[in-house]
């Protein structure tokens, strides 16, 4: 057997074992999961990759048809029927979940010997967080498969690496093909220069069938049955390819090159046969024997016979002389042999010229051939000589054909080489076209299994804009802008339930009651770092520096005793150790030279304290004569101070804040019934006052910006009087400059750093004391407390019960009692008439209609029925005080009650009541208000009540009317309070006016009105005067309370107390016997209203460094101040 017949098989041996040992090396059986090989028809892979589906393995029945329909060519309805299944296997494979469909992806690989594409699908498995567990624990089984099959092919890799080297340095590029192939799929992790290697040979294969070199249909034991590309599904329209021969009716490789060995000595010989014909023996010579070397093998007895025969003939013509002949004769014979030889070289090496393409030569050869017969005519024969210039033209018009048959050749060959050139172009444009379609696709999928749908789709546009009828890319768009679609809703429904719940968790976190009076919000310290502290004017870094070291520097001990001028700045500069400049220029124009004596004697100053002292010593008293010092650029400048002043700055300062008008709001609505009443006096038909109605003056819009002006004005005036009042041009200097800006509350000012530091501090202070407001809350505290007890008992008895006045009333009423014959409430004692209960209808005696009977007593035979009875328990009812909370206590059952009666000889009617009640309550209306400090301000919390506080009679002739007079009263809290922090800040003094009103109700009272002589009422009409009964509670008063601290501003007290008690003398003397003849109820109310007021005084730094400690400093430290 041949090496490279060995070697294919053996490759594919090695790539057919794949499933067989990854099955054995997982202890499993081969045929439990495996893929069925499409080797049935394709109705027999139809039904079986319908039965794959059913049993939820749509990745093997989709590998199967694909098989099965590369393999075969069913008919119309078949493959109709197969693209169905195969949709259904696809829609199956997308609904299925994605961690399922990549381990049986990773089997259906591992069954077709693709062990590199099998780890990726199980490496994907196991990376996912989403992997169930009974999923990883079957992705670490088959990785478990992997591992073991990749050792196993590990020792075997670098060998089939090597041969497949070798194969294509050979030539052999379908068995080197096979062989890259098979090291790829089995996943062994090569060197950097194996992997080099490798892809350098593979990519070579992909150009050489690109170009045709070899066929690039691989053979079924050569192809990758565990990648299914996407271009399987829709394959472009290629020009029809040849049939790849059979390999069982292919015949073997050695009889096709033996029969085209043959072929070839066959025209061989062929050949030398036209040049022995021709006479070109020598040449006949030089084939024949060519032809015997070379092709031995491949020639018949007959043809090698023939050609050994023809050898020793052309040898012996070609040096025969005849015999007999004379000198004159051999030397004729000899020039004549010459002639001809001549003759039929330059023939020979004409045709050889000819068939080279040389032309040219080949003309030359054949006039050089014809000039040597023609000079030698007297050699040869009139038709010999003709027959060979004949056979020398025939040579020429050869040539002539011969380059005309060149000429089209070369035209022909130029344009085959264009359509071959073209066709290759076409081709590889096909190619690339294909490859690119395919790489979008493969982008398309990786995007997609990382659920980047936007870039797949953008993907499969790129694809569409290359082919725009392609199924695949049309069909994923579609899929990828429904799935786009739905994320879009998905993520529209996820936000708005998202805002939903935030707007909930915003009115959950709303109804929080502030704990404190000034709440920050939680990220305050980000929002202050943002807006840093507003400094509308700051120095420079360095000059920062300076002044922040002069203001804290300080020295011990300061001597000075007419020391020069020169002398003490230098002993400044030193003690400071900072850089100072002295300009004696100008201070020697200002009078000072630097001889001038300074005395002064400080201790433990600053530096800036001391070079104050300093300027004023040797300044004089005129303006021209006067010193000063200043930082400029980091440095400590002594000059005149005319010539400090030269140095300004133009800054813009924001005073808006400083502008408003904090008006007082006084316009409380009253809350007395006596207010109502005189409110609702204003005519008939309506009257009345809204709590909401603004007594004051409203302020038009002149009048604001006349008092904005105005305010604006002031703080100028405050300014140009405060800082330097000789430097501002208005004030005659020739310094400071203020000018408004719009009068809408910026100004801008030139002045000097110093001057601008000192506005700047200023305008600080007067934030600092609007900055300033106060938290009141008044409470009013009502406190009940009540306390009840009763306990009756009342028993009436009623002897001689079968008396002859009982027996008769009985007998025509039979609902008579004895004690039916006694009232003792009335003082009558024993009564004359008695009268029975409602007879129910029926045949009762004496009753027959069902009516009550009244019926006389009749005279008593002997005693009359004698009866005792009590109603001590009624008088302490009766006797107790009312108040709604007894009276609401006695007009309920009691909390014990028990009743009952005992009829025999003697009556006994008996009933125990007691109740013992205790109630405490605490009612607390503590209306708040912030203002601002020296405000005054207002809140009132009312119900209004409209009520018709009049009637107004409307006659007529013989008609009256009643027109109403509608009122209204209000119920509620109002605070009407005015206050002012002290200079300490430590006390509020207010102004406070608080009161609380409540409604308990409403009388009627009807008017009466004469028409038409006659007195009309107007309760006839349902029309009354409404008479409200309001309780009000108000206090007015002025007081000083301490910050936060309370104060108890006024108050009252209300103590009900009563006791009741009732009996029968004596008998409630009696130990024991004395609770069945007394009743007795106690009760106690009491009632304690307080109304006090807290104030606390909010100062917007302070809060703010209560709550955030350190943060203010930061911000200043951030801005340099």
């Amino acid at each position: 057997m041949p090496r490279s017949t060995f070697r294919v098989l053996t490759l594919t041996a090695i790539a057919a074992s794949f499933p067989l040992s990854l099955a054995l090396a997982a202890g499993q059986p081969v045929s439990n999961d495996p893929v069925q090989p499409a080797t049935g028809t394709i109705e027999q892979s139809i039904e079986t990759a319908r039965q794959l589906l059913s049993q939820n393995r749509p990745v093997a029945a989709r590998a199967l048809l694909l098989k099965a329909l590369q393999n075969q060519t069913p008919s119309a309805d078949l493959h109709r029927e197969a693209l169905r299944v195969l949709a259904d296997a696809s829609q199956a494979m997308r609904t299925a979940n994605p961690i399922d469909v990549s381990l049986e992806k990773a089997r259906v690989a591992l069954d077709e010997g693709d062990v590199r594409l099998a780890e990726q699908h199980v490496q994907a498995v196991t990376s996912s967080p989403t992997a169930s567990k009974e999923q990883s624990v079957a992705a670490g089984a088959l990785s478990k498969q992997i591992s073991a099959k990749k050792s196993e092919l590990a020792a075997a890799v670098p060998s089939a690496l090597e041969q497949a080297k070798r194969d294509f340095a050979a030539g052999r590029y379908e068995e080197a093909k096979a062989g890259f192939q098979m090291v790829s799929r089995s996943g062994v992790k090569l060197s950097a220069s194996q992997q080099a290697e490798l892809e350098a040979h593979q990519m070579k294969l992909v150009q050489m069938g690109d170009s045709g070199l070899f066929s690039p249909v691989a053979s079924a034991g050569q192809m990758q049955p565990g990648r299914v590309e996407r271009r399987e599904d829709q394959p472009l329209e290629l020009p029809p390819a040849k049939p790849a021969a059979q390999p069982e009716t292919q015949p073997p490789q050695q009889d096709l090159i033996a029969q085209a060995r043959r072929t070839e000595a066959a025209n061989a010989i062929t050949q030398a046969d036209n040049a022995f014909n021709n006479g070109r023996f020598q040449d006949a010579v030089s084939r024949y024997t060519a032809i015997r070397n070379e092709y031995r093998a491949y020639l018949t007895e007959a043809q090698l016979a023939h050609v050994s025969a023809r050898i020793d003939e052309a040898q012996a013509r070609r040096g025969a002389t005849p015999a007999g002949t004379q000198p004159g004769q051999i030397e004729r014979q000899q020039r004549y042999n010459e002639s001809v030889a001549t003759f039929n070289n330059d023939l020979e090496q004409a045709r050889r010229a000819r068939e080279s393409g040389e032309f040219n030569r080949a003309r030359d050869l054949i006039a050089r051939a014809r000039l040597t017969i023609n000079s030698n005519r007297d050699l040869f024969a009139e038709t010999e000589l003709e027959n060979y210039n004949k056979t020398a033209s025939n040579a020429l018009a050869d040539v002539e054909k011969a380059q005309q048959a060149a000429m089209e050749q070369e035209m022909r060959r130029k344009a085959e080489e264009a359509a071959r050139l073209s066709d290759q172009y076409e081709r590889e444009a096909r190619q690339a076209r294909e490859r690119k379609i395919v790489e979008l696709i493969d982008r398309a999928r990786a995007n997609q299994s990382e659920k980047r749908y936007a870039e797949a789709l953008q993907a499969v546009e790129q694809l569409l804009v290359i082919d725009p009828i392609n199924p695949t890319g049309l069909l994923l768009r579609d899929t990828y802008i429904d799935i786009l679609t739905f994320e879009r809703a998905h993520k529209a429904y996820q936000r708005k339930h998202e805002a939903f719940g935030a707007l909930s968790v915003d009115s959950s976190e709303a109804s929080i009651p502030p704990v404190n009076v000034v709440n920050y919000p939680l990220d305050w310290p980000a929002i202050s770092a943002r807006r840093g502290e507003p400094v509308q004017f700051a120095e420079t870094p360095e000059n920062r520096a300076v002044l922040a070291s002069l203001a804290t520097k300080r020295i011990p001990s300061v001597t000075f005793n007419d020391n020069a001028l020169r002398d003490v700045v230098e002993y400044v500069k030193t003690v400071t150790g900072m850089n100072m400049d002295t300009d004696w220029t100008s201070l020697e124009m200002a009078s000072i030279q630097p001889d001038t004596t300074v005395s002064l004697n400080l201790v433990n100053v600053t530096a800036k304290v001391l070079l104050d002292r300093i300027v004023e010593k040797v300044s004089g008293t005129d303006k021209s004569t006067k010193a000063d010092w200043a930082v400029i650029d980091g440095v400590v400048t002594i000059a005149s101070d005319e010539k400090i002043r030269k140095r300004t700055e133009l800054v813009i300062y924001d005073v808006k804040d400083l502008l408003v008008d904090v008006p007082d709001y006084r316009d409380v609505p009253q809350i007395d019934l006596q207010q109502a009443l005189q409110a609702s006096q204003g005519g008939g038909g309506g009257g009345g006052q809204s709590p909401f109605r603004n007594d004051q003056q409203q302020q038009n819009p002149e009048e604001r910006n006349r008092i904005r002006e105005e305010n604006l004005d002031q703080l100028i005036t405050i300014i140009r009087d405060n800082i330097d009042p000789d430097g501002w041009q208005d004030n005659g200097g020739d310094t400071g400059r203020i000018t408004r800006m719009n009068n809408q509350g910026n100004l801008i000012i030139t002045n000097t750093p110093k001057n601008h530091r000192a506005i700047a501090g200023l305008l600080a202070k007067l934030r600092e004391i609007r900055a300033m407001q106060i938290n009141v809350e008044t409470r009013f505290l009502l406190v009940n407390q009540d306390w009840f007890e009763q306990i009756g008992f009342d028993l009436d008895l009623y002897f001689h019960n079968k008396s002859n006045q009982v027996r008769t009333a009985r007998a025509n009423d039979r609902t008579i009692l004895p004690s039916d014959f006694f009232d003792f409430r009335n003082g009558g004692g024993l009564k004359r008439l008695v009268t029975g209960q409602q007879a129910p209808n029926g045949p009762v005696v004496g009753s027959p209609d069902g009516t009550q009977i009244n019926q006389g007593v009749v005279n008593p035979n002997n005693w009359s029925p004698i009866g005792v009875g009590q109603n001590s328990l009624g008088l302490t009812t009766g006797l107790a005080p009312q108040s709604d909370w007894s009276d609401a206590i006695l007009g309920a059952a009691p909390a014990l009650g028990i009743a009952g009666q005992f009829l025999d000889d003697v009556q006994v009617d008996f009933l125990i009541q007691a109740t013992q009640a205790d109630r405490r309550s605490i009612q607390l209306t503590a209306p708040r208000i912030t203002f601002t400090n020296g405000q005054a301000s207002n809140i009132y919390v009312a119900t209004q009540t409209a009520f018709v506080s009049d009637l107004t009679p409307v006659v007529g002739d013989s008609s009256v009317g009643f027109d109403p007079t509608i009122a209204v009263v209000t119920e509620g809290v109002t605070l009407l309070v005015e206050g002012t922090v002290s200079a300490d800040r430590r006390y509020v003094t207010m102004n406070v006016d608080a009161g609380i009103a409540r409604i308990d109700g409403f009388a009627q009272q009807s008017v009466s009105a004469v028409a038409g002589g006659q007195l009309v009422n107007s309760a006839q009409t349902q029309s009354f005067i409404q008479l409200p009964q309001v309780t009000v509670t108000r206090v007015r008063t002025t007081v000083t309370v301490p910050d936060q601290g309370t104060i108890l501003m006024g108050g009252q007290r209300l103590t009900t107390e009563y006791e009741v008690e009732t009996g029968v003398p004596v008998l409630s003397k009696i130990p024991i016997i004395n609770r069945f003849f007394t009743n007795r109820i106690e009760s106690k109310e009491e009632q304690t209203l307080l109304i006090l007021v807290k104030p606390t005084v909010l100062i917007q730094n302070e809060n703010e460094e209560v709550q955030f400690p350190g943060l203010l400093d930061s911000i200043r430290a951030g801005m340099g101040g």
